[in-house]
């Protein structure tokens, strides 16, 4: 803390009455504890790095944790995409089958429209 005595005398050596100096150091808060010392800026630059160092840990951790739901999103999506590739094949096979017996049926119904046609005088 600076001396507010030793602060007035320099003030007044270099031309200064003593009710400015006063005046000076009353208004610039020296004496009444409102100046930061270095060792308040030390700690507060000390807090902050701290308070980065947390920060930064926490992000780290919640990246970890957004790695993890990415991955298991992305195993979600090849198994969404294994299983609705077999959907269309079934999907396939089913129709390939229902086309098959729409032909068949189609020859069955001209087989029976050709017999009818013979039965006609």
């Amino acid at each position: 803390m600076l001396d507010t005595y030793r602060a007035v005398k320099a003030l007044t050596a270099v031309g200064f009455t003593e009710t400015q100096a006063q005046t000076l150091l009353e208004t610039v808060g020296v004496g009444r504890g409102d100046l930061a010392t270095k060792d308040d800026l030390d700690r507060l630059a000390q807090l902050t790095k701290d308070d980065l160092g947390k920060l930064a840990e926490s992000t780290k951790d919640d990246l970890g944790k957004l790695a993890d739901r990415t991955s298991s999103l992305e195993t979600m999506v090849v198994g969404l995409r294994t299983d609705f590739q077999a959907l269309e094949a079934r999907i396939e096979r089913r129709l390939t089958n229902l086309v098959l017996q729409l032909a068949i049926l189609q020859v069955m119904v001209g087989g029976l429209i050709v017999a009818a046609l013979k039965l006609l005088p």
